[in-house]
């Protein structure tokens, strides 16, 4: 099941076997795009978002990959989300997802970061305003997880593997200062590092992948 499905592209790099796909988008557009790119496989696709879950059997899903869409979900359905994933995977079987780090707001030293010590650490706006001068949310991001208690979510399932990416060579505001801000798009892409792996990083340096990596993935198994 992928949840979240797009193109069905994204899927097809995974070079996984499959007896039988579920897909669901809000997209129309991405459904008919991904009933195209899929065309070899045995599928059900559905329009809409997580009321479509309710129509998954028990216990009938190998792997349910939900990569880059958690974070747009509200509180809501992200527990509605999150009470089927019991429910439809099966014992033994997977959870993959991919998501914003909210960590990463700690080395970002942008808009993110002032939110971050509002929310966690009680400070002051009008003190964080001083400190990060002439700082704006620039652009709406979807909510991000912290990768430390992000798995307590995952009710009956354990944290098998975590993987980082989108490694920042610099935090966003040091980037703008050493490569200008005209082009904020171009500026993002240059503080980045798309060539390094930051999990293969010695086990020592590991910890900076909390902080400077912008992205994290998990697989969760449940538990038989």
């Amino acid at each position: 099941m992928d949840f979240g499905c797009g193109d069905g592209l994204l899927f097809l790099k995974l070079k996984l076997p499959v007896k039988y796909y579920y897909g669901i988008d809000t997209s129309y557009h991405m459904i008919e795009a991904c009933k195209k790119n899929l065309s070899h496989c045995k599928k059900k696709l559905f329009f809409g978002g997580v009321e479509n879950l309710k129509k998954i059997k028990s216990n009938s899903i190998d792997l349910l990959i939900a990569n880059d869409v958690l974070g747009y979900l509200t509180e809501k359905d992200l527990k509605i989300f999150l009470k089927n994933c019991k429910r439809i995977v099966k014992k033994n079987g997977y959870i993959m997802t991919l998501n914003g780090n909210e960590l990463f707001n700690l080395f970002a030293l942008n808009y993110g970061t002032k939110l971050f010590f509002e929310k966690y650490f009680n400070q002051k706006s009008k003190y964080l305003k001083l400190l990060l001068k002439k700082l704006k949310n620039e652009w709406i991001q979807a909510k991000t997880f912290n990768p430390l208690n992000f798995s307590y979510n995952f009710k009956k399932f354990t944290e098998i593997e975590r993987s980082y990416a989108g490694w920042h060579k610099y935090s966003p505001e040091i980037g703008k200062i050493i490569y200008g801000r005209k082009d904020i798009s171009k500026t993002r892409i240059k503080t980045r590092d798309l060539l390094f792996n930051p999990n293969k990083l010695q086990e020592s340096n590991k910890w900076q992948c909390l902080f400077r990596c912008s992205i994290f993935g998990n697989l969760f198994k449940k538990n038989s």
